[in-house]
């Protein structure tokens, strides 16, 4: 008989595991009223730092970027709560990480990258700050599109100067769909990428068509794309 599994006694909460199980719960149809959401968010609130700029992975791992970022806001998001978060804080810190390339870097003073960019362009979307920080037809908008559009290569790239990356397809993607430019991604180049990095033997999708194994995220980002585009 399976046992139930029991946390160990020094395991810590992880903001973007937190993330995960939430939209793992949704993905299974659970309606997360199980989900107890105060002490949830607590645990996220206790991870924001004092200025409110920026969230910690953890209380057992002080790394700091993007990507907790987003995992903290997608969360409360989810559960109802971003009345909870210090939205105005963390707004200051997302147009902090804009860069003179046009994209966000994962902190302040980083280069632009595509991974980066999506989380904070995503946290505006879901914080109801897009059109605010970023007005139709502003410059840094237009910036921003110019830069996510020059990702592409045959697929797409996460920062200059580097080889198109499977990846990168939902990274930009979601992007540019968000900025409701998605059009303007050249398919037929998408299609012929996406034919060299499939394996026929295994089946699966690979970062790129010279990667030696198939990665099963890299599979699950391929089949958003394919929603994309």
């Amino acid at each position: 008989e399976p046992k139930p599994v029991q946390p160990l006694p020094y395991d810590a909460s992880h903001v973007t595991m937190t993330y995960s199980a939430l939209n793992t719960l949704l993905i299974l149809g659970d309606d997360l009223s199980r989900v107890n959401r105060d002490a949830v968010m607590a645990g996220i609130l206790s991870l924001q730092s004092e200025n409110s700029n920026f969230i910690n992975a953890s209380v057992l791992c002080h790394e700091f970027d993007a990507r907790f970022v987003f995992s903290a806001v997608a969360s409360a998001y989810i559960l109802d709560q971003l009345d909870k978060l210090d939205i105005e804080g963390y707004v200051r810190f997302i147009t902090k990480s804009l860069t003179f390339e046009g994209g966000f870097g994962h902190l302040p003073q980083l280069e632009a990258h595509a991974g980066a960019t999506y989380c904070n362009l995503a946290c505006l979307k879901l914080l109801g700050k897009l059109e605010s920080v970023l007005p139709e037809r502003s410059r840094q908008r237009e910036k921003l599109i110019y830069w996510l559009l020059q990702r592409q290569k045959v697929g797409f790239n996460g920062r200059s100067g580097k080889d198109d990356d499977s990846c990168y397809t939902f990274w930009v993607g979601a992007c540019l769909q968000m900025l409701h430019m998605d059009p303007y991604v050249d398919r037929d180049k998408l299609l012929e990428f996406i034919s060299t990095t499939w394996d026929p033997m295994v089946g699966g999708f690979m970062r790129s068509a010279d990667a030696n194994y198939v990665g099963r995220l890299i599979t699950y980002i391929w089949r958003h794309n394919f929603v994309f585009f």
